[in-house]
C-alpha cells in the first residue's frame, strides 16, 4: 500500500515506459540506447530502491499505529525475518531486515 500511496508503482510504471520506447528506437541508437535499456531494464528486474523500501515501511508503519496497532510490529517481523524464518525469492529484492530495522528506529 505504501508503494502505491508514495507513487512508487508510478515512477517503475514510467520506467517502463521508457524502456518501451527505446526499445522502439524513437529516441536514441546504438550503444548508447543499449547502455540505457540495460540500466533501466535491470532497475527494473531488481524492484523497488533501498530508498522506496524505506520510506513505504516507515508510511505502512505510521498507518498501522494510526488504526490502533502497536507500532513496533514492522520491527518485530523484521527481526523474524532476519533470524530466517521468512526467506525466498521474495525478500531478495528487499534491504537486509537489519537496514529495515535499523531505519525504522531511526524514524521514530
Amino acid at each position: 500500500m505504501g508503494h502505491v500511496i508514495k507513487n512508487h508503482a508510478f515512477e517503475r510504471a514510467m520506467a517502463s515506459h521508457m524502456v518501451k520506447l527505446l526499445s522502439a528506437g524513437s529516441m536514441i541508437g546504438g550503444p548508447v540506447k543499449r547502455t540505457i535499456m540495460g540500466v533501466v531494464s535491470r532497475w527494473l528486474e531488481k524492484g523497488y530502491g533501498d530508498d522506496q523500501e524505506f520510506e513505504a515501511d516507515i508510511f505502512a508503519a505510521r498507518i498501522a499505529y494510526s488504526a490502533g496497532f502497536h507500532p513496533g510490529g514492522l520491527i518485530h517481523f523484521l527481526s523474524r525475518q532476519e533470524e530466517g524464518q521468512f526467506d525466498g525469492p521474495y525478500w531478495a529484492s528487499h534491504p537486509s531486515p537489519h537496514k529495515r530495522i535499523r531505519n525504522l528506529r531511526e524514524a521514530f
